[in-house]
């Protein structure tokens, strides 16, 4: 929360955006002087050639708003504000914007501070896009106008004030630090964070609640050093990412080394799983075969391996619906009994693995689960909510060699039969799939 009770700004709500139409008043003088920073005609242009002249009548645009370009052929000399608001593009970028985002040269930088005299409100103004002028300079990668625009705020109302403008989000749910981290120089992003840290060092926590945190974001672009760099700033900064997911979600996908360190610094987030499927980082890392950070994950939390998604599916399912032979076997040496876990449809890895027809995930993992003949032989026979075993969906599949593999144990019992009352044999009669059949028939045989 901000200082004095005060919530911090959000992205602008839909009824806010619907409001009114935004009237897009073409000025090119007035966006050429803006553009290029010239402060003199800008005065002029926005009706302040006078002393103690009045300011233009220049407010924040809904986001989102409809467009109503008026061209004005015999336009005069000076702004007229008085009956629509000052937009200059179909951005919706008023003359801050405009200004924030070209540069960050002296004369850019007076334009800016007499603007901001003429017009405070304007450094909270948004654009089409839910933007402030601290998201257009950063995204610029103007970090002297940054600054600058930081000191405006101070001057009025100090760290409160600041705070204020920095927490604004966008349509997006994002503060001028997130459009900071996505500039492609290294060391314009350091010194950009560090500038806003300093304004406001609680920055890397919003949003507060959900959505892309500043932290999720540098994990998701590579950049170890700057997550490493925002964390040490501020232990307390937010872990949270798009869709439910948390920034170990995308570590995993990116870094074992970044998992590493997400790990002993919240080891939580390992058991959280995605607001849209339930998936943890380690069904993530598991269905990629990234097996350095799986085994990293497994020794922070042996458990993750027993925790499903939200159809049911454990990490070893994952493994073998995307054919990951090294995953699955290691999953099976540090945890044997997760080969008896079922899914929502009673399903074991095996089932999975014979319904593909995945033949060669079964020589090494039947080197595994030898290790363990007792549960061997009960995973072998297992029957899924449809009663049928690994043979039965092998047989299903129509690949000879995975039938073979089942086969190869004489503990696999044969005369199992399903909920339609078919045994193996039976199903490969009906099927009449090629060899399949005469198999099974050669291993009944005495």
């Amino acid at each position: 929360m901000e200082s004095g009770g005060k919530a911090p700004s959000g992205p602008p709500k839909d009824k806010e955006a619907k409001a009114k139409p935004a009237v897009v008043q073409q000025h090119p003088k007035l966006l050429m002087a803006a553009r290029k920073g010239h402060w003199t005609p800008l005065n002029v242009l926005m009706g302040n050639s006078g002393a103690g002249a009045t300011p233009p009548a220049v407010h924040a645009v809904p986001p989102g708003g409809l467009i109503n370009i008026v061209i004005d052929d015999e336009q005069a000399d000076v702004v007229d504000n008085s009956a629509t608001t000052i937009t200059l593009d179909v951005e919706l970028n008023n003359v801050l914007h405009v200004v924030a985002s070209s540069g960050d040269g002296d004369e850019f930088l007076e334009s800016a501070r007499g603007i901001y005299c003429t017009a405070k409100h304007l450094l909270d103004a948004r654009n089409k896009k839910g933007d402030t002028p601290f998201h257009c300079a950063a995204r610029a990668g103007m970090l002297k106008m940054v600054t600058h625009l930081i000191c405006l705020a101070k001057a009025e109302g100090g760290d409160d004030r600041v705070k204020a403008a920095l927490r604004k989000q966008n349509e997006q749910g994002e503060t001028a630090l997130h459009a900071a981290l996505r500039l492609s120089d290294k060391e314009t992003v350091r010194a950009m964070v560090h500038e806003l840290w300093v304004a406001d060092p609680e920055l890397t926590r919003f949003p507060l609640a959900s959505g892309t945190s500043p932290l999720y974001l540098a994990v998701s672009l590579g950049r170890e050093d700057i997550a490493e760099g925002l964390h040490e700033q501020d232990p307390g900064l937010s872990y949270s990412g798009p869709n439910g997911q948390n920034v170990l979600h995308v570590a995993v996908l990116r870094s074992t080394s970044m998992t590493k360190n997400l790990l002993k610094w919240n080891n939580h987030l390992s058991k959280q799983g995605e607001q849209t499927n339930g998936s943890t980082p380690l069904h993530l890392a598991a269905s990629c075969g990234f097996l350095e950070t799986v085994k990293c994950l497994l020794d922070a939390e042996e458990s993750l391996a027993y925790q499903c998604d939200n159809k049911g599916s454990f990490p070893i399912h994952e493994a073998v619906k995307e054919k990951q032979v090294s995953v699955v076997c290691t999953l099976l040496k540090i945890c044997p009994d997760c080969a008896q876990l079922r899914d929502a449809e009673g399903k074991t890895f095996l089932h999975v693995a014979a319904k593909q027809g995945y033949a060669k995930l079964f020589p090494p993992v039947l080197q595994v689960l030898l290790q363990e003949k007792q549960m061997f032989a009960a995973i072998m026979n297992m029957q899924d909510d449809d009663g049928n075993t690994g043979l039965h969906l092998a047989v299903e599949a129509g690949i000879l060699e995975t039938v073979c593999f089942l086969l190869w144990d004489k503990e696999v019992m044969l005369n199992l039969s399903n909920n339609e009352r078919e045994t193996a044999l039976d199903l490969s009669q009906r099927m009449r799939t090629p060899g399949v059949l005469f198999g099974l028939v050669c291993d009944l045989t005495p």
